[in-house]
C-alpha cells in the first residue's frame, strides 16, 4: 500500500490515466509505425508506480514497455497480438487505478493479467519473435544481486527472476495457483480413485504451468513441468496405469515446482541449496516411467522458448 499524501496520490493517478488513454490508441499508433510515444508512456508508468509504492503496476508498465519496444520487428499478425495484449493490460490497469483511488491498494494486478490470457499471447510472440524479448546489452551488463549458492539450477532461476521481474508478477501467481489446483486434483484422485475429471484437471493445471513458463522464457520450470505433463499424457492415453508410483512422482514434482518459484524469488536460501538434489531425485524416478534416460538438471545453453 502506498504511503503517498492525497495530493501526490492524485498526481500519480492523473498521470496513470493519461497512460491508459494513450495505450487505448495502440492499434492506431502501430498502424502508422509510431510505437515510441507508447513506449514513453509505459516507461513513465513503470517509474511513477514504483516511486509511489505500487510495485505490481510498475512491473505491468515494464512489461508493456518491453513488448512495445519490439514493435518495429513485428509482422502485421504479431502487431495484432500486441494490440490484444495491450488491451488486456489496459483493462487490468484500469481496475488497479480504480482500486488505488478507492482503497489505496492496487490489488492482484499480475494474477488478473494472467487470468485474461496474457501468458498465451506472450507465448505466441516469444515463439515467433524471441529476439524482441532478450534483455538489452545495458540490462545484461548491469550488476545484478548475487545468485544463491545452490548449484546451476538455482542460479539460473535467480538470474531469470532478476532479469524478468516484469513477467514474474503475472507468471508466479498463475503458476502457484495452478500448482494448488494440481494438488487438489491429486488429492481427489487419491481419495476417490482415478476419475477422468480429476485427471483432466491435473493435466490442465500442469499444461498451464508449462505453457506459462515457456511463454516468459523460464526454461527450468517449463522443461520440468513438460516432463510431468508427458507422464500425465501417458496415463491419459492408457499407455501407463495410474498407481502409487505415478502419484508419488507427480506429488513430489508439484512440490519441486513450488520450490523453484521460491528459489527464483530468493525467499528460501535453504531451498536453493536442496533444489538440485530434489530435482535430480524426482527426475530419477520420473524418466524411467517415460522410458527416457536421466537428464542433467543443470543450466543449458539459452534457446528461444518453444511453443507448448
Amino acid at each position: 500500500m502506498s504511503t503517498a499524501t492525497p495530493d501526490l496520490l492524485q498526481s500519480f493517478l492523473d498521470e496513470a490515466w493519461e497512460t491508459v488513454a494513450m495505450l487505448e490508441q495502440t492499434a492506431e499508433f502501430l498502424a502508422i509505425g509510431r510505437h515510441e510515444p507508447l513506449v514513453v508512456m509505459a516507461h513513465r508508468l513503470k517509474g511513477s508506480a514504483g516511486l509511489y509504492g505500487f510495485p505490481q503496476t510498475a512491473h505491468l508498465g515494464a512489461l508493456v514497455e518491453r513488448i512495445l519496444e519490439g514493435a518495429p520487428r513485428y509482422t502485421e499478425a504479431q502487431r495484432e497480438k500486441v494490440v490484444e495484449f495491450v488491451q488486456q493490460a489496459t483493462a487490468v490497469l484500469t481496475t488497479a487505478l480504480e482500486n488505488i483511488a478507492i482503497t489505496g491498494k492496487e490489488g492482484q494486478v499480475g494474477l488478473e493479467l494472467g487470468r485474461l490470457g496474457a501468458a498465451d499471447l506472450i507465448r505466441e510472440l516469444t515463439a515467433l519473435n524471441p529476439e524482441a524479448f532478450l534483455p538489452t546489452s545495458a540490462e545484461s551488463e548491469a550488476e545484478a544481486p548475487p545468485a544463491p549458492e545452490g548449484g546451476g539450477i538455482a542460479e539460473e532461476l535467480a538470474r531469470f527472476y532478476q532479469q524478468n521481474q516484469e513477467f514474474w508478477d503475472f507468471f508466479a501467481p498463475e503458476t502457484l495457483e495452478n500448482l494448488d489446483l494440481a494438488s487438489q486434483a491429486l488429492l481427489q484422485m487419491e481419495g476417490e480413485g482415478q476419475t477422468e475429471e480429476a485427471l483432466r484437471s491435473l493435466f490442465r493445471a500442469m499444461h498451464t504451468v508449462k505453457g506459462a513458463a515457456y511463454s516468459v522464457g523460464c526454461r527450468p520450470i517449463g522443461a520440468f513441468a513438460h516432463q510431468l505433463e508427458d507422464l500425465l499424457v501417458e496415463v491419459r492415453e492408457g499407455r501407463r496405469a495410474w498407481g502409487p508410483e505415478v502419484a508419488q512422482v507427480v506429488l513430489e514434482g508439484i512440490e519441486v515446482l513450488g520450490q523453484m518459484v521460491a528459489v527464483a524469488e530468493g525467499k528460501d536460501p535453504q531451498a536453493a541449496l536442496t533444489l538440485p538434489q530434489a530435482l535430480h531425485r524426482v527426475q530419477g524416478n520420473l524418466v524411467p516411467l517415460l522410458g527416457q534416460a536421466p537428464t542433467d538438471p543443470g543450466p543449458a545453453e539459452p534457446s528461444p522458448p518453444p511453443s507448448p
